[in-house]
């Protein structure tokens, strides 16, 4: 259904770009119970549409093909993560904080069960790409809301924090590139390239590190699996130099971003190697983890004593999860790599590149509903490319067999020899009946 797959896409890419935000954070007047905050029910929503989308005929019969990925293992990882997190929060030093992040835990997991569902039918690539139409929709309302209305000197909006802005301007970058190679009319693909020359500015106005580092690593890997012949990505990567020149060095807004990198980069990074108290929180997270080394110190258990977020999945998932919540991780990514690595011939360039964006930013930046693209997008890079790979494989190799002389010749010596049998049998059965009388 035409309507089910857009809500379904926008949908996706409104719990992507909203996270944690409520009218609270532009307002203090607002209450932040969980029946206000906008995730909770864009999943609802989204759950009410993927169910009835199932219930229907032609979703019934796309259950049948034999052809659709198997992706049950990575998801069946995927929500035995959160759950096992959800089930720490039972021994975590604060019970109150840790019902906060466990809400979190069980929209991720929900969300994980939906994208498996909503993407197994015939219809997963233009899913995806509503997904990234939504995304790079409700991203320009937010990079509009940054220019007209931010008053600090790094880029933010609604009340939201710069280094989520940035990370959420970087897949702006990779929704503008991805729909680029969808729709190839002149304004259109002039507008999507558009889109990420202005999403790469405001990567660069947040003054996010961590974006800046996430976007360089997502573009170089957005580079090296692009199929695309070499000539034609020199000749792009010439272009995109040279105009990106022109625009931080000939306007206001470019001489801005240029003032922000060297600023946060060069001066503060490089020159003091200030990094905002971040490896002394991830040697806390390291001790906070090393202390209940098997299962953790319980859900939040890090913010609880150290009143900061780990700002890195990996030891957020140690600390909280111990051994067991890292190894459930990991199983996860090694799940998913093993997919990428098995369809490469047919990876969708721009999502994967989005995935690896998430990832990097999740070493540096924020906490585990945080790093929710990093789940999310890591589903959308493998169960559509999946079911296209298979479904064109299957299309090329019947093509291709009867296009074969030797093959077609041989399909119809078996026709012919399948449809002279039953003649033959029932000439033999009329003789030995005569010889019997």
């Amino acid at each position: 259904m035409t309507n089910a797959r857009l809500w379904i896409g926008f949908l996706l890419a409104f719990y992507m770009i909203v996270g944690r935000w409520s009218l609270a954070r532009i307002n203090d007047e607002f209450e932040t119970n969980y029946y206000l905050q906008p995730r909770l029910w864009a999943v609802i929503a989204l759950a009410a549409v993927v169910l009835i989308d199932q219930s229907s005929a032609r979703w019934r019969k796309a259950r049948r093909n034999p052809d659709r990925p198997r992706m049950g293992a990575l998801t069946a990882a995927m929500i035995a993560y959160f759950v096992y997190l959800i089930i720490t929060a039972s021994w975590a030093p604060d019970s109150e904080m840790a019902e906060k992040k466990a809400f979190d835990q069980v929209l991720s997991a929900a969300v994980a069960g939906l994208v498996f569902l909503a993407f197994r039918g015939d219809n997963a690539e233009s899913r995806r790409t509503e997904f990234w139409k939504g995304f790079a929709i409700l991203a320009g309302l937010l990079a509009l809301a940054s220019l007209v209305g931010t008053q600090s000197e790094r880029f933010r909006a609604l009340g939201g924090g710069p280094n989520t802005f940035g990370r959420n301007m970087g897949l702006m970058v990779l929704s503008g590139l991805y729909l680029s190679r969808v729709y190839r009319t002149k304004i259109l693909w002039s507008i999507w390239w558009l889109t990420a020359a202005v999403g790469v500015l405001l990567v660069l106005l947040s003054g996010s590190r961590g974006a800046m580092l996430s976007l360089a690593v997502s573009a170089s890997v957005f580079q090296v699996i692009d199929r695309q012949p070499l000539s034609k990505k020199v000749v792009l990567f010439a272009a995109a130099s040279l105009v990106g020149a022109a625009i931080v060095t000939q306007t206001e807004i470019g001489v801005r971003a240029q003032e922000m990198f060297v600023g946060r980069v060069l001066h503060l990074t490089v020159e003091q190697q200030h990094t905002s108290g971040r490896a002394e929180i991830w040697a806390e997270s390291f001790r906070i983890g090393m202390e209940s080394p098997i299962f953790g110190a319980g859900l939040n258990a890090v913010q609880a004593e150290i009143m900061r977020y780990p700002h890195n999945i990996f030891l957020e998932a140690f600390g909280e999860g111990g051994l067991v919540g890292l190894a459930l991780l990991l199983l996860v990514l090694f799940l998913g790599g093993i997919r990428l690595v098995r369809i490469r011939r047919r990876l969708n360039t721009a999502t994967v590149a989005a995935f690896v964006h998430t990832l990097v930013a999740a070493q540096f930046s924020g906490n585990m509903f945080d790093s929710r693209g990093v789940f999310l997008l890591l589903m959308l890079g493998i169960i559509p490319t999946s079911l296209q790979a298979t479904v064109k494989k299957g299309k090329r190799a019947t093509a291709g067999a009867l296009q074969s002389p030797h093959v077609g010749s041989s399909l119809a010596g078996t026709v012919s020899a399948q449809a002279a049998w039953p003649i033959a049998a029932r000439e033999t059965l009329s003789a030995e009946a005569a010889n019997r009388h």
